[in-house]
């Protein structure tokens, strides 16, 4: 059975409710330089944002106290780029997602920073990338990260 995943990114974003950055940034950068912080607050949707960027901001997130209406802003990025790197799409992302995941499941974030709206939306748009990239698996052999792609 084959799962319609064509509006899984947009009933995110819908979720976050186009949510503008915030005018003011107030997140402490963990290595007490907010360049990343100020060059993420500036991408649109659809804007691919830089990988080091994603990382420290990751640091930023376990390591400092969080920016709610910052975090909401960035976190359908950082979801877009989890989405990337498990359907294979981009492999640069590894060290930002290695550290993603432990905010991930940190379960304070999202009860203390996010509406359960969005929390939802976020298990969904999880919940449907994971069965997407179920559907796409070929048999049940894996040789490799991204083996599928290069696989004639």
């Amino acid at each position: 059975m084959t799962v319609d995943h064509t509006d899984n990114r947009g009933l995110l974003w819908r979720a976050f409710g186009g949510q503008a950055a915030p005018a003011t940034i107030t997140q402490e950068a963990f290595d007490h330089d907010d360049k990343h912080l100020r060059r993420l607050a500036r991408l649109r949707r659809g804007d691919r944002p830089e990988v080091g960027d994603l990382w420290e901001y990751t640091q930023d997130l376990l390591y400092t106290e969080i920016q709610t209406p910052l975090f909401a802003y960035l976190l359908p990025f950082c979801l877009e780029a989890w989405r990337e790197d498990l359907r294979g799409i981009r492999s640069e992302y590894g060290g930002f997602i290695e550290h993603f995941y432990l905010v991930l499941a940190d379960r304070q974030v999202f009860d203390k920073h996010l509406t359960p709206k969005q929390s939802a939306a976020v298990s969904e748009f999880m919940r449907q990338t994971i069965l997407e990239e179920i559907d796409d698996q070929r048999g049940l052999a894996f040789q490799g990260k991204n083996s599928r792609h290069t696989a004639g």
